[in-house]
This record gives structure tokens, sequence and C-alpha cells, in this order.
């Protein structure tokens, strides 16, 4: 009797080919609802009940990625083990980001990821992942190296990766065709926030996207020495008296310091005392940060420069990126009026490319406490504490003959906040609607407390010397944790929906990020805003200025009271019209003359010839 066995290899070769697409088809779309609504029910994001057009379009990136692999290891079940590795690793990574940044990983992160690994903190909080990690993905590549190839594509595989190759260069040559037929063809919502873009149109899609996305930095309009020049003859100096004794010059730049009063965090007792009193006798007020969570070079690039994250790609970090050549910096502006200036951490400056950016930005000294013996520690000896950073200030300036610029980068209020050394504390945080989180928000609370504690050591000896001194406080941006914001966003929505209510904090934060597309500078500030202030030792009166991180140079060296080159007088300019340029703030009209003239000036001293260093600064 003949067999009754079906075989796939007898059927036609055209029914073969639609067979195994087909079957293709339905292992990536296993994969996606399968890896997806593991990640929906126990995650924080929804990439499921909030997808639009994530059921077609993450198969489809997930089929093409699977064709890659496939063409790379000449193995098809092999190349599918592959990608559900990387694609489960992928969405965890995400997973991790959501948590601790509010943000997904984006094509510029990849770039950075050796970051990550200077920073003892993260291997010692990820270290058993990245090993399983490892071990998966050691045991994954042993066994397709002695997996037996598939003949057909290892005959053919020079043929297939130049036509993976063509069509990569060919895609990437019309991406703005490409990503324009998208926007025209489906609903592409949420593109200015990119956890909601990822969750309705698929994580590893948004990804691709926003490689197609990424665009060269543009020759502004007009550009040329004579454009720059025309810039700097309207906004010339300003006559100031440049005899009286100079005071030394501090930043106190915090990481992740933000006032939990601000975000209606309740505590059992205000947790920044010192920073709250200084805020009554100085120039202070919210500053608005170009980072949540993370990427600190970011807003100290604003800050020391005055230029501003809006004119760079979305995920860029200039000092690695962009900073390739001198650039006008409040650092040099004191140095031309007799100071020393010295960049002083506690962390090590093998991050962000440190050492060469401040070079650039023209810093007389760089130094960091990390590694020195004797050293006081923070509670969990990761970095040398906030009182140690203030002793070391203190003893440069006690010593000098001339005045000092001192920028000071504290860091023991960084992340993660996942140790118990607080958890015993009196402070701690009550009334508050959380879902798990509370004990690293009270860790949270409690170290930026410490740091407050640095704060009052700081200016109680300012204020007896006898040289005048101006400190700036400020933090560098919001903390990662999503309960930071919690009660203030709860309190937002109930503006925006007198009637809202929500059951538990995944349906919160899904309200949040819808409601965000329709209210986007109101959840813009309340993720970006922190306090700042300015304090002198001599008298001021206090005012309350809120701004944005690029105008606080502007604002400094009107409190020290030095000669601002033209470049900061356009600052100037441009707060009195935008007491706030951001990503997204103001609200203004793209074209209007004095941003532009803002974003000449940066193109040229960041990726132009320089003329603005030329004729303002020659000697440098």
């Amino acid at each position: 009797m003949p067999s009754a066995t079906f075989e796939f290899r007898s059927w036609p070769r055209s029914a073969q080919v639609i067979g195994s697409v087909l079957l293709a088809v339905l292992a990536v779309t296993a994969l996606f609802l399968v890896v997806n609504g593991l990640v929906e029910k126990f995650g924080s994001i929804s990439p499921l009940s909030s997808a639009i057009n994530a059921f077609w379009f993450e198969p489809l990136a997930l089929l093409l990625s699977w064709a890659l692999l496939v063409v790379l290891c000449a193995r098809i079940f092999h190349g599918f083990l592959l990608l559900v590795f990387l694609y489960v690793s992928f969405m965890l990574i995400n997973i991790q980001m959501t948590q601790i940044f509010g943000t997904v990983l984006s094509p510029y992160d990849l770039k950075y990821a050796f970051q990550l690994l200077l920073a003892k903190e993260v291997l010692y909080s990820f270290w058993h992942l990245l090993l399983l990690t490892l071990v998966v993905a050691g045991w994954l590549l042993y066994r397709i190296s002695k997996a037996p190839a598939n003949q057909w594509i290892k005959r053919h595989r020079l043929k297939l990766i130049a036509i993976f190759v063509v069509t990569l260069v060919s895609v990437h040559a019309l991406r703005d065709e490409v990503t324009g037929l998208f926007r025209q063809q489906f609903n592409m919502k949420g593109q200015s926030v990119p956890l909601i873009f990822s969750e309705y149109q698929g994580f590893l899609f948004s990804f691709y996207y926003q490689l197609l996305k990424q665009q060269p930095i543009k020759l502004p309009p007009g550009y040329g020495d004579q454009a720059i020049r025309d810039i700097i003859n309207q906004h010339p100096s300003d006559a100031v008296d440049d005899s009286a004794v100079k005071p030394h010059v501090i930043i106190f730049f915090i990481e992740g310091f933000a006032d939990p009063w601000a975000m209606d965090i309740k505590t059992t007792r205000d947790p920044i005392p010192n920073f709250r009193s200084m805020q009554a006798e100085s120039i202070h007020g919210d500053v608005l940060s170009p980072e949540l969570g993370g990427k600190s070079a970011n807003p100290e690039f604003e800050l020391l420069t005055g230029m501003s994250m809006r004119f760079v790609p979305d995920g860029s970090i200039p000092y690695i990126d962009h900073l390739h050549q001198p650039v006008p910096s409040v650092v040099r502006v004191l140095q031309q009026h007799g100071y020393h200036a010295t960049a002083m951490h506690v962390a090590s400056l093998a991050f962000f490319n440190y050492r060469k950016a401040y070079a650039l930005l023209g810093f007389d000294e760089v130094m960091t406490l990390y590694g020195q013996a004797g050293v006081a520690m923070d509670p969990i000896n990761r970095f040398p504490s906030e009182s140690a950073l203030v002793a070391a200030i203190i003893d440069k300036t006690t010593q000098a003959d001339s005045p000092q610029f001192i920028f000071s980068f504290p860091n023991s209020t960084h992340g993660l906040w996942d140790y118990d050394h607080y958890l015993d504390s009196s402070l701690d945080v009550v009334d508050v609607a959380l879902e798990g989180g509370q004990n690293h928000l009270k860790t949270y609370i409690n170290a930026i407390h410490a740091a407050d504690q640095a704060i009052g050591e700081l200016i109680d000896h300012y204020r007896q010397a006898d040289h005048p001194a101006v400190i700036l406080v400020l933090g560098d941006h919001q903390p990662g944790l999503p309960e930071f914001r919690q009660e203030a966003a709860v309190k937002l929505l109930q503006k925006l929906d007198p009637g809202f209510t929500f059951d538990n904090r995944k349906a919160l934060r899904r309200a949040i990020r819808t409601k965000a597309l329709k209210a986007d500078n109101e959840f813009y500030l309340l993720n970006h805003q922190v306090p700042y202030f300015i304090w002198s030792n001599q008298a001021t009166a206090p005012q309350r200025i809120n701004t944005s991180m690029n105008f606080l140079p502007s604002l400094l060296l009107d409190t020290v009271a030095v000669p601002k080159p033209p470049f900061y007088e356009l600052l100037d300019a441009l707060r009195d019209r935008f007491p706030a340029v951001g990503r997204t703030l103001p609200g203004a009209e793209e074209r209007d003359a004095l941003l532009m003239d803002y974003e000449m000036i940066q193109y040229d001293v960041l990726h132009g010839n320089n003329h603005y260093m030329d004729l303002t600064d020659p000697d440098r």
C-alpha cells in the first residue's frame, strides 16, 4: 500500500515558497503577540492594548530582521532562535529604560552603550542579567556554529548579502520619502513622545523608523562670515564696571536633584530646607532641563555654553558627537576677566568624553575626587560625598590668589535607588497612592537631603568669608523614578479632566501617555523642570525667574557683573522674548528671527567655520 505520509518537499516549488512565507509570518506574529503580551502583563508599558499599527508593523520589522539573520548565519531555524533572543533582550531593555529614564531605546543609545559599562553601580544592579545574557548568547552562537547550514542559502549567500546591502543603502538614501510615505498612508500618532509612539506602532518598528528619521545637521539659510558678523554687530557687549573685586564663582550641579514638594509629594519633613531657605534670599526659580533621568552631559552642555539641545538631533550627546573645536562658554568669558577655571567631579572622567570636551570649553584644570585616598564616601561607597566635594571647593578658593570659577558635579544622588541605607530614616513620604516603588522614592528624598546638608555647608562657609562669592546651585534633570512625578501627574490630569480617576498605576501611566499628546507643553514641563538659585554673599534682591538651562549662563554672568560677549547678549534678547527655549518650548514661531540667529551661531561654532570665535576670541 503506498505511503500516505505528507511531505512539504513534495509540494510544487511555488507552493513551497508561499507556504514558507506564511509560516514565517505566523511565526513572527506569534513572537510579537507572546512577547508583547508578557511585557504588558508584567511590565509598565502597553504595547498591545495601545497598539494602532503595531499588529502590522512589528511583525514586518521582525520578519525583515529574521531574513537578515538567516542570510548572515545561513540557518533558518537557528536564525529564528537568535531573533527570539534578540527581541526578548530588546524588549527587556525597553522595560528597564522606561522604568529608569521614562523613555525607550533609541539608535543613539547603542552608540553610547559603553558609557553604562563605565558605571559600576549599573554593573552592580544588573550584573546577573548581563551574565545570563552573555551565557545564552554564547550558547546560541555555539549551537549555530555546530548546526548544518542551509545549502541553498550558503550557495547564494553573497548575492543575498548584496541584495540586503543595496536595499538598505537605497532605503537610507530615500529615507525622507519612505518616512513620508508612512506618515501619509498610516496613522503615525505619538511621534513627539517616543514611548507612546513605540506602544502605538511597535517597539522594533519604531527603532527602525527612528533610524530612518535621523537627519544630518542642516546648513542654516544664509550662513557665512558676513551673517555671523551681522549677528555680532546686532548684539554688542554692554559696558560694565569691571574694576571691583571679582567674586569666586561656583556651580554646584547636583545629579538628579529636584524638589519633591513641587511635585505634590508629601513628606514627614522638608527634605531640602537649606536649598529652600537660600531660594528665599536669591535669584531663583524653575529651570527647564533638556533631559529626564539621564544624559547629564546634555544639560551640562547647555549650562556651560548657552547653546541648546533644540538644534541637535534627538538622542545625541554634543560632548561626544558635536564638540570638535573651541566654543563660546561661560568658562572662557570668566577666564578673559582673570579667572582660573576648574571642573571638579566625584565620578570617573571616562564618561561623556569629558576631558576633550572640557579642553574645548576652555577649563584650565580638570580633576575628580574619585579614587583619591582618604576622601569621605557616600553612604553606600559609590562616590565621594557631597561634603567631601564642598571641602575640596573651599580648599581650592582658600588657597587661590586669583578669582576662581569652579564647576562641580556631586553624584551621590544618582540612581539606582534600590539600596536600603535610608529605609530606617524618619524622613519618609506620606499620603501617596503608590503601588510599589515607595522605598525607592524614600531613598531618593533622603539622598537629596544629604546633598542639601552639603549645600548648607557650602553657603555657610562663603556667608562668613571675606572674599565675595556667587554660587549657582541646581539639579541637572529630574530623577528617572516614575513615582517622583505620579502625584503631580494626577493633579494635572484632574485639571485637564475634572472627572479623571484611575484604578492602578498602570492605568495612570496609560492616561498620562494619552493626555500627553493633547497637553504636550504641560507634561513636558512636568517632566523637565528642576529648581535653582543664584546666591551671593553680597547683598542681592530676591527675584523669581523661571527659565531654561541654556539661558542660565547669561543670568549668572549678570550676577557676576562682567561684560558679556555678543552671544550672551543674544541670549538676553531671546530670554526677553521667550522665558524658556527647550526642545518643544516655547510655543513660538519656528522661524522667529532671533531663534534663527541663535541656531546660526550654534551651527557656526559646532559644525561650521567657527567665524564667531575668530571674531570674538582670536587669542583662544
